[in-house]
């Protein structure tokens, strides 16, 4: 589990970067046989001002060496241009 808080974050370079005020929460990674999974509770995150409110939610894949088998995600809240950026993490 990792509960994080961090200020003036910045991913990657130029347009495939991005750049948050505050960003945190608590993300919980677990792997069992060829699932994964991945929840995250109370994560924010405040990008030029704009303040989204909290979000839990759960992603689960399964995968092997010919690629992805399985996607399954919840969210209660999901703003997907906040998180793209972080998805090369």
């Amino acid at each position: 589990m990792l509960d994080f808080s961090a200020r003036s974050v910045v991913t990657g370079q130029g347009a495939a970067g991005a750049r948050f005020d505050e960003i945190g929460g608590k993300l919980t990674l677990t792997h069992a046989q060829d699932r994964w999974t991945l929840i995250g509770q109370g994560v924010q995150a405040l990008q030029g001002g704009r303040h989204d409110p909290a979000s839990q939610f759960n992603v689960t894949w399964r995968a092997n060496e010919a690629g992805l088998l399985e996607l399954r995600a919840r969210a209660s809240y999901l703003r997907a241009e906040s998180l793209a950026p972080l998805t090369g993490l």
